[in-house]
Protein backbone atom coordinates (compact mmCIF):
# COMPACT_ATOMS: atom_id res chain seq x y z
CA UNK A 1 0.00 0.00 0.00
CA UNK A 2 1.61 3.47 -1.42
CA UNK A 3 1.64 6.60 1.48
CA UNK A 4 -1.83 7.55 2.95
CA UNK A 5 -3.56 4.44 1.91
CA UNK A 6 -5.54 2.40 4.36
CA UNK A 7 -3.69 -0.85 5.25
CA UNK A 8 -5.74 -3.86 3.98
CA UNK A 9 -6.91 -6.59 6.41
CA UNK A 10 -5.13 -9.74 6.29
CA UNK A 11 -6.07 -12.63 3.49
CA UNK A 12 -8.97 -14.61 3.81
CA UNK A 13 -7.65 -18.09 4.86
CA UNK A 14 -9.34 -21.07 3.44
CA UNK A 15 -9.93 -24.10 6.38
CA UNK A 16 -8.62 -27.33 6.29
CA UNK A 17 -10.91 -29.87 4.81
CA UNK A 18 -12.60 -32.04 7.02
CA UNK A 19 -12.23 -35.93 7.37
CA UNK A 20 -13.83 -37.50 4.43
CA UNK A 21 -17.50 -38.66 4.77
CA UNK A 22 -18.46 -42.16 4.05
CA UNK A 23 -20.51 -42.00 0.70
CA UNK A 24 -23.46 -44.43 -0.17
CA UNK A 25 -25.90 -44.27 -2.70
CA UNK A 26 -28.23 -46.62 -0.09
CA UNK A 27 -28.70 -44.28 3.08
CA UNK A 28 -32.02 -44.31 4.40
CA UNK A 29 -33.08 -40.51 5.51
CA UNK A 30 -32.58 -42.10 9.38
CA UNK A 31 -29.10 -42.91 9.22
CA UNK A 32 -26.59 -40.45 10.92
CA UNK A 33 -24.59 -39.70 7.27
CA UNK A 34 -28.12 -38.81 6.24
CA UNK A 35 -28.83 -36.52 9.04
CA UNK A 36 -24.93 -35.01 8.50
CA UNK A 37 -25.88 -34.34 4.89
CA UNK A 38 -29.29 -32.44 5.86
CA UNK A 39 -27.10 -30.47 8.50
CA UNK A 40 -24.19 -29.69 5.33
CA UNK A 41 -27.15 -28.94 2.64
CA UNK A 42 -28.60 -26.29 5.33
CA UNK A 43 -25.85 -24.72 5.77
CA UNK A 44 -24.58 -24.34 2.70
CA UNK A 45 -27.87 -22.78 1.81
CA UNK A 46 -27.06 -20.03 4.11
CA UNK A 47 -23.96 -19.38 3.71
CA UNK A 48 -25.13 -19.29 -0.40
CA UNK A 49 -27.84 -16.99 0.32
CA UNK A 50 -25.83 -14.72 2.33
CA UNK A 51 -22.87 -14.49 -0.44
CA UNK A 52 -25.84 -13.88 -2.94
CA UNK A 53 -27.88 -11.44 -0.81
CA UNK A 54 -24.54 -9.02 0.03
CA UNK A 55 -23.37 -9.38 -3.84
CA UNK A 56 -26.56 -8.51 -4.92
CA UNK A 57 -27.07 -5.39 -2.86
CA UNK A 58 -23.48 -4.37 -4.79
CA UNK A 59 -25.22 -4.61 -8.01
CA UNK A 60 -24.40 -8.27 -9.67
CA UNK A 61 -26.50 -10.31 -10.94
CA UNK A 62 -27.24 -13.83 -9.91
CA UNK A 63 -27.75 -16.21 -12.89
CA UNK A 64 -30.24 -17.88 -10.77
CA UNK A 65 -30.93 -18.88 -7.03
CA UNK A 66 -28.58 -21.51 -5.61
CA UNK A 67 -30.29 -24.72 -5.48
CA UNK A 68 -27.20 -26.89 -4.21
CA UNK A 69 -23.31 -26.97 -5.07
CA UNK A 70 -20.80 -24.90 -4.08
CA UNK A 71 -20.62 -21.82 -6.36
CA UNK A 72 -22.22 -18.74 -7.41
CA UNK A 73 -22.29 -17.72 -10.85
CA UNK A 74 -22.89 -13.71 -10.75
CA UNK A 75 -22.37 -11.00 -13.45
CA UNK A 76 -20.61 -7.89 -12.92
CA UNK A 77 -22.44 -4.82 -12.36
CA UNK A 78 -22.93 -2.74 -15.67
CA UNK A 79 -20.71 0.23 -14.18
CA UNK A 80 -18.15 -2.20 -14.07
CA UNK A 81 -15.76 -0.65 -16.92
CA UNK A 82 -13.61 -3.64 -16.83
CA UNK A 83 -14.13 -7.68 -17.47
CA UNK A 84 -14.05 -9.93 -14.78
CA UNK A 85 -9.99 -11.62 -16.22
CA UNK A 86 -8.93 -7.70 -15.53
CA UNK A 87 -10.73 -7.11 -12.20
CA UNK A 88 -9.36 -10.34 -10.42
CA UNK A 89 -5.83 -9.42 -11.17
CA UNK A 90 -6.57 -6.22 -9.23
CA UNK A 91 -8.99 -8.07 -6.76
CA UNK A 92 -6.18 -10.55 -5.64
CA UNK A 93 -3.36 -7.68 -5.98
CA UNK A 94 -4.91 -4.81 -3.94
CA UNK A 95 -7.80 -6.31 -2.18
CA UNK A 96 -6.96 -9.93 -1.35
CA UNK A 97 -10.04 -12.00 -2.37
CA UNK A 98 -10.22 -14.09 -5.66
CA UNK A 99 -12.61 -15.37 -7.58
CA UNK A 100 -12.76 -17.21 -11.42
CA UNK A 101 -13.27 -15.13 -14.38
CA UNK A 102 -16.01 -16.64 -17.00
CA UNK A 103 -14.13 -17.18 -19.50
CA UNK A 104 -11.88 -19.50 -17.17
CA UNK A 105 -15.02 -21.24 -15.55
CA UNK A 106 -17.46 -21.30 -18.81
CA UNK A 107 -15.40 -21.81 -21.74
CA UNK A 108 -17.71 -21.95 -23.98
CA UNK A 109 -20.90 -23.13 -22.56
CA UNK A 110 -24.31 -21.81 -23.55
CA UNK A 111 -27.68 -21.43 -22.64
CA UNK A 112 -27.11 -24.29 -19.81
CA UNK A 113 -25.58 -22.25 -17.53
CA UNK A 114 -26.05 -18.65 -18.83
CA UNK A 115 -29.75 -16.99 -18.26
CA UNK A 116 -31.79 -15.99 -21.90
CA UNK A 117 -32.25 -18.16 -24.52
CA UNK A 118 -32.62 -21.77 -23.80
CA UNK A 119 -34.01 -21.73 -19.62
CA UNK A 120 -37.15 -23.22 -19.61
CA UNK A 121 -40.17 -21.99 -17.91
CA UNK A 122 -39.21 -23.08 -14.60
CA UNK A 123 -36.37 -21.39 -15.21
CA UNK A 124 -33.90 -24.33 -15.60
CA UNK A 125 -31.98 -24.42 -18.31
CA UNK A 126 -32.58 -26.29 -21.66
CA UNK A 127 -29.21 -28.52 -23.01
CA UNK A 128 -31.62 -28.93 -26.07
CA UNK A 129 -30.73 -24.65 -26.40
CA UNK A 130 -26.82 -24.76 -27.72
CA UNK A 131 -25.49 -21.63 -28.15
CA UNK A 132 -22.13 -20.17 -28.30
CA UNK A 133 -21.45 -16.91 -25.80
CA UNK A 134 -19.22 -14.11 -27.20
CA UNK A 135 -15.79 -14.04 -24.84
CA UNK A 136 -16.51 -9.92 -23.96
CA UNK A 137 -20.02 -11.68 -22.28
CA UNK A 138 -18.74 -14.30 -20.78
CA UNK A 139 -15.97 -11.90 -19.34
CA UNK A 140 -19.04 -9.94 -17.75
CA UNK A 141 -19.92 -13.31 -15.22
CA UNK A 142 -17.57 -14.60 -12.18
CA UNK A 143 -17.90 -17.61 -10.30
CA UNK A 144 -17.68 -17.22 -6.23
CA UNK A 145 -17.02 -19.89 -4.03
CA UNK A 146 -19.27 -19.91 -0.95
CA UNK A 147 -19.22 -23.69 0.33
CA UNK A 148 -15.31 -23.36 2.13
CA UNK A 149 -15.59 -20.10 3.87
CA UNK A 150 -17.34 -18.89 7.27
CA UNK A 151 -20.14 -16.60 7.47
CA UNK A 152 -18.01 -13.65 8.18
CA UNK A 153 -15.44 -14.17 5.48
CA UNK A 154 -18.30 -13.99 3.12
CA UNK A 155 -19.31 -11.05 4.03
CA UNK A 156 -16.00 -10.12 4.01
CA UNK A 157 -15.13 -11.08 0.36
CA UNK A 158 -18.18 -9.98 -0.99
CA UNK A 159 -17.29 -5.70 0.38
CA UNK A 160 -13.81 -6.64 -1.03
CA UNK A 161 -14.83 -7.83 -4.96
CA UNK A 162 -17.45 -4.65 -4.50
CA UNK A 163 -14.18 -2.54 -3.93
CA UNK A 164 -12.69 -4.06 -6.73
CA UNK A 165 -15.32 -2.79 -8.79
CA UNK A 166 -15.25 0.37 -7.14
CA UNK A 167 -11.26 1.11 -8.05
CA UNK A 168 -11.76 -0.45 -11.65
CA UNK A 169 -14.10 2.09 -12.01
CA UNK A 170 -12.66 5.24 -10.60
CA UNK A 171 -9.74 3.79 -12.41
CA UNK A 172 -11.13 3.42 -15.67
CA UNK A 173 -14.94 5.20 -15.82
CA UNK A 174 -17.23 3.61 -17.90
CA UNK A 175 -17.73 5.03 -21.30
CA UNK A 176 -20.53 5.81 -23.61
Amino acid sequence: AGPGSAALPPPLKRPRPSDALATSSSCDAASPLEAHLDVLRLAYARKADLLSTRLKSLGFTLACEARGGFFLLVKLPDACPVGATELVALAEKDHLVSFLPGPRCLGELTARVLPGEGQTSDGVMNPQEDFARSASELDRWLRVCFAMYAHGDLEAAASRIGAAVTAASKAQPVTK
